[in-house]
Formats: structure tokens, C-alpha cells, sequence
């Protein structure tokens, strides 16, 4: 097992932080759109407060690995021991903890899941740029609103929800990749870890099947706001998500 994976461990942390970091503060209730459905309000409390489960989740999980990397590097102190007790609760004695974390490696899945959650981050970081003060979880009209149509909102026309779910379908492909420590170290054994791997998971599948039905609210506000300048991107940019596809 190598060192080496640690970078990755650590920018896969940073990626996910910065998706699910909101670059602005929430509007003011002047600002937002008003006589929003029930499934709306809910929806942008659930945005607001699950990123900070995500958030945490992810920095332990990669800070974790990251440290029962080291510690099979540096097997023989106490601290060390101990601590494998506590990161290793799927094994029952020092040989067989040994044994778990010698199987934390870099493998295919993990790799694909660490470049989807890296262009999920950059996607995201570079949507946060081009809409600056006008992007916000809520809908939201705001003093002198402009329609973006350049950058990643020539190629699609809401690339930061694209940006989320190459994100959330990353994280996931690394919690259950081969050679990683959820996987390895006994993890999904545990209580604790049953509920909060399954609690991230249901709240992103629930975040990610709403962001697919926002869009077509937002194109409904945005055409409704701007008219035929919304008309005229949507006949330019015809995929919402992915190109070619949707």
C-alpha cells in the first residue's frame, strides 16, 4: 500500500467540499420567487442543511484512509495500535486488522471516482465564476439579473447541477469502490456506519432526482423573466444536462 493515494484522498475531500459549499449567502425574501410549491421549500432546506452531513462525511471518511495508510507504514507504535482498533472495527485481532488495511490500494474504481469527483468540483467552482452574486440554491430575481448564456452555459443550460451529480455519483463509486477503507476495514458492518452511509445516500438520491426535475421549473422561471433572449439560448443550448442526451 502506498503513499500515494493520499493526494487523492485529500483532493477528493476538497472536490466535494467545494461542490456542495454555497458561494453566496441565501437571498433576501424580497429576492426570491414568491408562492413556491411545498415540494420546493423543502427541497432548498434539504440543499441548504445536507451538504454539511456530505461535507463531514466525506473529510472523515478520507481522513480515515488516509491515516490507516500511514499507520501501516508505522505499525509498531502504541498510538498506532490503538488507533487501528478504532479504524479497523471489522477485524477482531492485530493480524487481521493488519490484514484489512494492507488491502486499502488505488484501484480502477477508485480512480474514476476521484477524476468524477474532480470535474464535479471544477464544474461547480467554474459555474460559482460565471454567475457570481446571481447563483443561489433558491430562485431568485435579484437587481439587474442577467441571462449567462457563455462559458459552461453554452454547452448546457444548467451545468451546475451537472456538476453535482458527477460529484454525488463519484463519492458514491468511492465508498464502495474495492480497496478503500469503508470498504476494507469493516465499515459497513457497523451500526454507525450503516446509518450514515445510508443516510448520505438517500439524501443525495433524493437531491439529485429533484435537481433533474428543477430544471425544467428554472427553464419555466427563466423564460417567463427573460423572454426571448431565453428563447433564442434554449434554441442554441438544447440539452439541459448532458449533451446529446438531456
Amino acid at each position: 500500500m502506498s503513499l500515494t493515494k493520499i493526494p487523492f484522498l485529500v483532493s477528493t475531500a476538497l472536490s466535494t467540499h467545494v461542490a456542495w459549499t454555497p458561494p453566496n449567502p441565501p437571498p433576501s425574501q424580497n429576492e426570491r420567487l414568491k408562492n413556491i410549491t411545498l415540494s420546493e421549500a423543502l427541497f432548498v432546506k434539504t440543499v441548504r442543511k445536507g451538504p454539511y452531513m456530505t461535507k463531514i462525511m466525506i473529510w472523515i471518511v478520507c481522513l480515515c484512509e488516509a491515516a490507516v495508510i500511514y499507520i501501516r507504514r508505522n505499525p509498531s507504535s502504541d498510538l498506532a495500535k490503538r488507533l487501528l482498533q478504532l479504524l479497523v472495527p471489522g477485524a477482531s485481532t492485530l493480524s487481521s486488522r493488519h490484514h484489512a488495511i494492507g488491502q486499502i490500494r488505488l484501484s480502477r474504481i477508485f480512480l474514476a471516482s476521484w477524476l468524477l469527483t474532480s470535474l464535479g468540483g471544477l464544474v461547480r467552482l467554474e459555474c460559482y465564476r460565471l454567475l457570481g452574486r446571481l447563483f443561489t440554491y433558491e430562485l431568485t430575481i435579484r437587481p439587474n439579473h442577467e441571462l449567462v448564456t457563455t462559458g459552461l452555459y453554452s454547452i448546457v443550460r444548467h451545468p451546475s447541477y451537472t456538476g453535482a451529480m458527477l460529484e454525488g455519483v463519484g463519492v458514491a463509486l468511492y465508498l464502495m469502490s474495492p480497496g478503500s477503507w469503508v470498504q476494507e476495514c469493516g465499515i459497513w458492518k457497523t451500526n454507525v456506519g450503516k446509518c450514515l452511509i445510508l443516510g448520505w445516500i438517500s439524501n443525495v438520491g433524493y437531491t439529485l432526482v429533484n435537481m433533474t426535475l428543477r430544471t425544467k421549473k428554472e427553464d419555466v422561471f427563466l423564460k417567463e423573466e427573460f423572454g426571448e433572449a431565453w428563447e433564442a439560448w434554449a434554441r442554441r443550448v438544447r440539452y439541459r444536462l448532458i449533451p446529446g442526451i438531456y
